[in-house]
């Protein structure tokens, strides 16, 4: 039996009372549907807003894309009055989808070098200490591939290997600097191998 509001009953005739209502008309779309589809609303006669989830969801989706500023500034709001529960959904996202995050660096560096050399760069000559020990722990864990690394810097005369060479950080050397003394250690090179190529005994005693 159908209610004036909206919900579903059935009786029993033997003793004439009513059981627990099980469903109930949705006044949006008029269909009847299972209680457990309406959200609760402490206020109603029967604890349930008028409105199905999915009415109520396709309405709050068509809200949302008609008023993408209001959105925008509750959302920021929200954020602002609650960074803890922000940090913590933000941890388990995270957590819970590692190849989504990978993959969203990724394109956020290829789209921002810049903006990522810079944040580097602020980061490391804040912390220091703990740039040192990362570097310390990555040589230590990874013997040969540090060696292939130094070895392909001194061929290439990078930035980092000049700046080693004049014992300072590369983020913090001058470019015009290290231009310098990259012409430097490359002529010298070429004087070294001049002299190997002329004077072989001289030059390898």
């Amino acid at each position: 039996m159908l209610h004036n509001s909206g919900i579903e009953t059935t009786t029993r005739i033997g003793n004439m009372t009513d059981e627990a209502p099980t469903s109930k008309a949705c006044t949006k779309c008029g269909v009847v549907k299972p209680l457990g589809d309406f959200s609760k609303e402490k206020i109603k006669k029967d604890g349930l807003q008028k409105y199905c989830k999915a009415c109520n969801s396709t309405m709050a989706a068509k809200w949302r894309a008609e008023n993408p500023e209001k959105v925008k500034a509750k959302n920021a709001k929200y954020r602002a009055e609650n960074p803890e529960k922000m940090k913590a959904k933000a941890a388990k996202w995270r957590a819970e989808n590692p190849e989504k995050v990978k993959a969203k660096a990724a394109k956020y560096h290829a789209e921002n070098p810049e903006k990522v050399k810079a944040k580097n760069d602020k980061y490391r000559a804040e912390n220091p200490e703990k740039m040192k020990a990362i570097a310390a722990k990555y040589r230590a864990e990874n013997p040969e591939k540090v060696k292939a690394i130094n070895t392909r810097n001194s061929v290439q005369l990078s930035n980092s290997y000049v700046a080693g060479i004049l014992k300072i950080p590369a983020s913090q050397a001058p470019p015009k600097i290290l231009e310098l003394k990259r012409e430097a250690i490359a002529m010298k090179r070429i004087s070294k191998k001049i002299k190997q190529l002329t004077n072989p005994k001289k030059a390898s005693s």
